[in-house]
């Protein structure tokens, strides 16, 4: 069972195991709603697979799997006031599994009539992107927003063209719908002629998955005793990276406060670790520096710009804005991109200067390895997801 809560919505998916046990001598999703699914829980989802086969759902069911007789139709449950929030996409029959792959999004914006709408994450896709209509908006986006190509002779300049490119690059991104590219990509499959596979095929095709999984255990299993039987000496230690277990480091458990109590949201998790990892210092009087043009600092070359691009990985995961290498990289190959995105690097070369804009990251906490206990806050490390276009800057100063 996974909970998260984005912003007022609870979200629950949950996994029933098909038979009872002596831990879990009634259905483990029952006991779930009737313990943690409170009134303040006023919207709310749950989806999941139930193992409750019931004969109006499946007609080939048979009752005795479930516990005690008792059945449900696996569905998507949701509380009343969210029903204009959700919208169904689809079913995707393509698969090997018994189970359809059911669509349906959650919007997340704000509408015109003041109700809350949902709008899920989008990830971009830049295997299937249209890099030649990304660089004909990328044009049209500098002409509409009116970006000036002038030399930046003062920090506020440097802020307000570095606050302007990194909104011309999103518009181009959203307009080419680099950000649907995966729905898009779905959308194709089905309306493909054989959405769905027929059912002597589905047979077959896990008839076929069988014999390739033996085969493939067979002959990994083969391989690993001859890999075994090489190893002389200390080389025996290095099948230790091969034998360790990897812990699933994706979901962070509940967090106890310094009362000893645990979170119940993620704002509290946000909270909790927040407070012991980062907390706030006093970091003295603020002061302000005159910027001095330094004649004796290098001017930037353009060549210099193309090699920190060149190291900067292309699927590297991007800021708060979305831009990934690649898009930077094709970015860069815009013209008008590239005269108005060098001279911004240019004056924070010449002035010493990092953009306001490029100084916001996000906050990810990944677990420590072979802590004993992940309930406590600095059983994790925090790390930053800083903006691309702010790292190629700081590549720029390390040569120089």
């Amino acid at each position: 069972m996974v909970t998260i809560l984005v912003k007022d919505i609870t979200i629950v998916n949950v996994y029933n195991q098909p038979k009872p046990s002596k831990k879990y001598p009634e259905p483990p999703v029952f006991e779930f709603l009737k313990r943690e699914i409170k009134e303040q829980y006023s919207k709310i989802v749950i989806a999941g697979d139930y193992n409750l086969h019931h004969k109006e759902w499946e007609s080939r069911a048979e009752i005795k799997k479930t516990y005690n007789n008792r059945t449900n139709i696996d569905l998507v449950y949701g509380s009343v006031d969210l029903l204009h929030r959700i919208s169904f996409s689809g079913v995707d029959e393509n698969t090997l599994s018994d189970h359809s792959i059911v669509e349906w999004d959650i919007y997340m914006s704000q509408s015109k009539n003041g109700d809350e709408v949902f709008t899920s994450v989008k990830r971009l896709n830049i295997k299937n992107a249209d890099w030649e209509k990304f660089d004909k908006e990328l044009s049209s986006a500098i002409k509409d927003f009116n970006v000036h190509n002038k030399t930046l002779k003062s920090t506020d300049q440097i802020d307000d063209q570095a606050k302007a490119l990194e909104e011309v690059v999103k518009r181009a991104m959203a307009k080419e719908k680099l950000e649907k590219a995966l729905e898009a990509k779905r959308e194709a499959r089905q309306r493909q002629p054989s959405l769905a596979l027929k059912r002597q095929k589905i047979e077959e095709a896990k008839k076929a998955r069988k014999i390739f999984d033996h085969s493939l255990r067979e002959a990994s299993t083969e391989q690993w005793n001859k890999y075994l039987s090489s190893l002389e000496g200390n080389d025996i230690w290095k099948i230790l990276k091969y034998i360790n277990p990897k812990s699933n480091d994706t979901i962070i458990p509940q967090i106890r406060k310094e009362d000893g109590t645990l979170t119940t949201t993620v704002d509290e998790k946000r909270h909790e670790i927040w407070k012991a990892l980062l907390p706030e210092i006093d970091h003295g009087l603020d002061r302000e520096f005159e910027i001095d043009d330094d004649s004796r600092w290098p001017k930037l070359e353009f060549d210099e710009v193309d090699s920190a691009l060149a190291d900067t990985p292309n699927d590297k995961a991007p800021g708060d804005d979305g831009i990934t290498g690649k898009v930077l990289k094709m970015a860069w190959l815009n013209k008008d991109f590239k005269e108005r995105f060098f001279k911004l690097l240019q004056a924070c070369v010449k002035f010493g200067y990092h953009p306001k804009v490029w100084r916001h990251g996000i906050i990810v906490v990944i677990p420590k390895p072979k802590k004993p206990d992940y309930s406590k806050p600095r059983a994790y490390r925090p790390i930053s997801l800083l903006k691309i276009p702010s790292k190629v800057l700081e590549k720029i100063i390390q040569k120089e």
